[in-house]
């Protein structure tokens, strides 16, 4: 008689196992590299496959590239899957925010023009951010530990699964940016065929226990109804994409958007006093600093951080977040839609806010 019940196991197998299991992910576990998402998201567990979704233009690969290095810079050995950028690219990237973080250390002589890395690209900055670019290679010896997956062509499931099995325990993470440069069959359903996508690397996080960060974009918002940061349903595809991963998290260009407290001031009128919550403008630290805001959209193990927003303040002179956050949320403020700041006793306990950092 064949047994029925082989691919079962039991509970007490599982509380047996479970101190190991700990131990394992604590020892595996990655820091993001992001204050935001290390305090939501408790950093990249083993088998998680995080999905980071963004609009155009929004700081998907950016942010991509900050969690691969910080990883890179914790001795982890990183698999980047560059599909969509132009040969070079990463690790120029990187050259150029270490140039960038020297040249603003040692106070150079300040640049006239903009400093950031298109600039740099152009050759338009100072001589010093052009020089010892193979002696720095030679002393970064954490570049050694990104490695990176080029696409000159079209780029295939048979193709990931193919590089998966040469990596095969190599890595400690893999970044794949991103999901919609997957080629496909033209004759079949495109939802259907990046949730298929979406499954096997989900099969291959659990199995070889390394995870996955999977860059995707976000479909056209509603302009009905804007919300200030994406959620599961507006993953472009399907919202299934964001149901299979472990952990989804949103991005959100912040420029243009109102940032402010609301503060309780009395009101004194012929008629008497009473309260009234009056806006304040929260201006960025510095006028060179992008906010963004942040999302995580899903954790599958604490669903309660899912309603809290971030705002973070990104740096385009060294292309990089700065450590802290705010933590908010969407509210009408004068018939408009603004990110308002919790109060003190409204902010989740996961949380630490820039009050709390100093």
């Amino acid at each position: 008689m064949i047994d029925q019940v082989s691919n079962f196991s039991t509970a007490a197998d599982d509380i047996r196992n479970a101190l190991d299991d700990i131990n394992f992910e604590k020892e595996k576990t990655i820091p993001f590299g992001i204050s935001f998402l290390d305090d939501a998201l408790t950093g990249i567990t083993p088998t998680d496959l995080i999905i980071l979704a963004a609009r155009s233009g929004a700081g998907k690969t950016e942010t991509a590239i900050q969690i691969a290095m910080n990883a890179a810079l914790n001795k982890k050995r990183v698999f980047f899957f560059a599909l969509e950028a132009e040969r070079g690219e990463i690790g120029r990237r990187q050259l150029y925010r270490f140039k960038a973080e020297t040249y603003f250390k040692d106070n150079y002589q300040r640049h006239s023009g903009p400093v950031n890395y298109s600039e740099w690209m152009a050759k338009r900055l100072p001589d010093c951010f052009y020089t010892q670019f193979k002696e720095i290679a030679d002393e970064m010896t954490y570049f050694d530990s990104l490695k990176i997956r080029y696409s000159d062509s079209s780029y295939t499931l048979e193709d990931f699964e193919r590089d998966m099995i040469s990596v095969g325990q190599l890595a400690d993470l893999i970044i794949l940016d991103h999901l919609h440069y997957f080629e496909l069959d033209a004759n079949a359903n495109e939802n259907a065929q990046y949730k298929t996508i979406v499954k096997a690397i989900r099969t291959h996080c659990l199995e070889k226990k390394i995870p996955v960060i999977l860059v995707s974009h976000i479909r056209k918002g509603d302009t009905r109804y804007p919300t200030i940061v994406p959620d599961q349903e507006d993953f472009h595809g399907s919202s299934d994409i964001a149901k299979i991963g472990t952990k989804a998290i949103t991005l959100a260009s912040a420029q243009n958007r109102r940032v402010c407290a609301l503060e309780e001031r009395e009101l004194v009128s012929k008629n008497g006093s009473s309260k009234v919550l009056v806006p304040i403008d929260i201006p960025p630290k510095n006028p060179h600093l992008y906010r963004t805001f942040i999302k995580a959209a899903k954790h599958r193990r604490n669903g309660s951080v899912m309603s809290a927003v971030g705002v973070l303040n990104f740096d385009p002179r060294m292309n990089v977040y700065e450590a802290g956050y705010l933590i908010g949320s969407q509210m009408l403020v004068e018939n408009k839609n603004a990110f308002v700041i919790s109060k003190e006793e409204a902010i989740p306990s996961w949380a630490i806010n820039e009050s709390r950092r100093k």
